[in-house]
């Protein structure tokens, strides 16, 4: 992803060490961020859609979990975190006074500067991506049906589709599991910080009883 996107490692080891979902990830600003502390504010997401009332297309983050989340200074890769994340909120902040970056944004679009439309961020660049690192992935053909404007009418076509194993939010996962597995967070420690709608959401998706643990347990 750096090979396409200049923030692109910084985007990566950001999601899987601070669990933020891609929607709220690519509309931080240089003021969300607190680099003494390694704090990061969540207080919105982007949409896909102009919505009445946010104009910015801004709108609250999922199940209203707005919080603090935070990030470890060394990441799990061996990535220094902490220092290039002081490096690109002073960037950033460098861009916006000298007006090629409206809103400080950490992961602007990188001809327009403005907020990526989620669309052309998995498109343009995290598919190409993770093809090229080989993540596992499957291409099929699929059916579909289609308003033609022109005819009036609904019409039958054929699209391409590559299904990945995993996906960008995999990276949220990896953060839960490095949170629970290294940090030894608890349930309720980790709702708190990624916003999952309620401690038996993580319950269910992180703490569910499998064959690794009948294995550790004998």
């Amino acid at each position: 992803l750096q090979k396409l996107y200049a923030h692109g490692r910084l985007a990566v080891e950001l999601s899987a060490e601070a669990g933020l979902r891609v929607c709220e990830l690519l509309q931080l600003t240089a003021d969300d961020i607190e680099t003494t502390k390694r704090h990061i504010r969540v207080d919105w997401q982007i949409c896909d859609k102009q919505t009445k009332g946010h104009a910015s297309r801004r709108v609250p983050p999922k199940h209203g979990s707005v919080r603090t989340a935070a990030y470890q200074r060394r990441s799990q890769t061996g990535f220094d975190l902490g220092q290039a994340m002081i490096a690109r909120v002073r960037e950033a902040k460098l861009e916006f006074a000298d007006g090629s970056n409206p809103e400080a944004l950490l992961f602007p679009h990188p001809t327009a500067q403005r907020l990526f439309w989620y669309t052309e961020w998995k498109n343009d660049f995290v598919k190409p991506a993770t093809l090229k690192a080989g993540w596992r992935n499957e291409t099929f053909e699929q059916t579909y049906r289609q308003l033609d404007k022109k005819a009036g009418k609904f019409v039958t076509r054929i699209r391409t589709v590559t299904q990945f194993d995993l996906t960008w939010h995999s990276l949220r996962h990896r953060f839960a599991r490095t949170a629970l597995d290294v940090l030894g967070l608890s349930p309720a420690q980790l709702t708190i910080v990624g916003g999952w709608k309620n401690v038996q959401t993580v319950m269910d998706r992180y703490y569910k009883p499998g064959e690794e643990h009948l294995v550790a347990a004998l």
